[in-house]
């Protein structure tokens, strides 16, 4: 054999395996299917049975016989009928939901060095993935939820209290210049009014404080938000500017942050229920990883637009913004829904 002939034909060696490959996994794929079909309990025609079962002997014919092509096109056509018998199974999610694979990406990378391998199916990484993304969402809805309703009662609670003690101000300065003592019971009550509410104002704008602080701090430390000292401009002056940083402060996290999470948390309530339908038929498989991902996005921005279109309903106490919330947990639920909703109005108000 010349030289020239020997690279020739180690092309050739190698294009023969290329083109068994094929062929090879799709046995091995159909005996799965056939497998699964078996233990549970679906019909299958005797004839795709005995198909499937004789075609480990195209793995030993030249794909090129006259008999081998025969074959194979019987081989094709019972395995189209087996898919069919057990959909919505397939052999992709079959393998989804029984081989062991390992962690994938840069994250599952630095998981294996610090927790060590671990194996699992491809269901099972998605049940977990999907699981703490879940609960994480679910812990800071909550947080941001506490934390938003302790800003409103705050600011809710402030401004009466204000005005009280500037009332009881200017009363006391009305009895003081009709001739009024110290000593006399209007002062006095007044004066102890005043301790009073001087006490409350004090407890809740430490807690104002405090308040604020939890968002400021990140900014000062980037230095994109400086501290101010205290105002002295008037009476109350820091603790009104207080309440209005607050009050901004909290309508930023109603309208964007909060929608975002009822959205988030929505949308994974939905790829958590799909997820489990789909565990449960043995239909999942790793494409789909791809399309919960975009379920996720797409749910959390819906929750977000419903915000916009909404206002709170007028309602006492802070129940007023319970229909805006759930409205945009119920969009990232069903974006579908929503997106159906956009398309009917975009249509009806553009032509042919």
């Amino acid at each position: 054999m010349t030289d020239e002939s020997q690279p020739r034909a180690l092309l050739e060696n190698v294009a023969e395996k290329a083109s068994q490959v094929p062929i090879k996994v799709a046995v091995s794929d159909a005996e799965s299917l056939l497998a699964y079909a078996t233990s549970n309990g679906i019909a299958i025609e005797p004839d795709v049975v005995r198909i499937i079962v004789s075609a480990k002997a195209l793995l030993a014919k030249d794909e090129c016989a006259p008999d081998s092509f025969e074959m194979q096109t019987k081989f094709w056509s019972a395995l189209q009928s087996l898919a069919k018998a057990v959909q919505p199974v397939t052999i992709f999610s079959l393998k989804a939901s029984t081989q062991k694979v390992g962690r994938d990406g840069w994250m599952g990378l630095i998981l294996d060095r610090v927790l060590g391998k671990r194996f699992s199916t491809e269901a099972e990484w998605a049940v977990r993935r999907l699981r703490r993304l879940a609960f994480v969402a679910l812990l800071v809805l909550v947080a941001v939820q506490v934390y938003w309703g302790v800003g409103l009662r705050l600011t809710t609670e402030m401004a009466p209290l204000i005005a009280q003690s500037e009332a009881n101000t200017k009363q006391h300065e009305k009895l003081m210049a009709e001739g009024r003592t110290a000593d006399s019971s209007e002062i006095q009550d007044l004066d102890a009014a005043a301790t009073i509410l001087e006490g409350e104002m004090s407890v809740r704008y430490e807690i104002l404080e405090t308040w604020n602080y939890v968002w400021r701090s990140p900014l000062v430390f980037l230095g994109l938000v400086h501290e101010k000292n205290a105002d002295d401009r008037g009476p109350y002056a820091s603790l009104k500017r207080a309440i209005l940083v607050t009050d901004f402060t909290s309508q930023a996290i109603r309208l964007y942050v909060l929608p975002l999470l009822y959205g988030l948390l929505g949308a994974c309530l939905y790829v958590l229920r799909t997820l489990s339908n789909d565990i449960r038929s043995l239909s999942y498989t790793s494409a789909q990883k791809t399309l919960y991902r975009l379920r996720i996005y797409m749910g959390t921005l819906a929750g977000l637009v419903i915000g916009w279109f909404l206002q709170p309903i007028q309602a006492p106490t802070d129940f007023q913004y319970l229909t805006p919330f759930a409205l945009a947990l119920l969009a990232g639920y069903s974006v579908d829904l929503l997106f159906a909703v956009m398309d009917r109005l975009i249509s009806a108000f553009s032509g042919k």
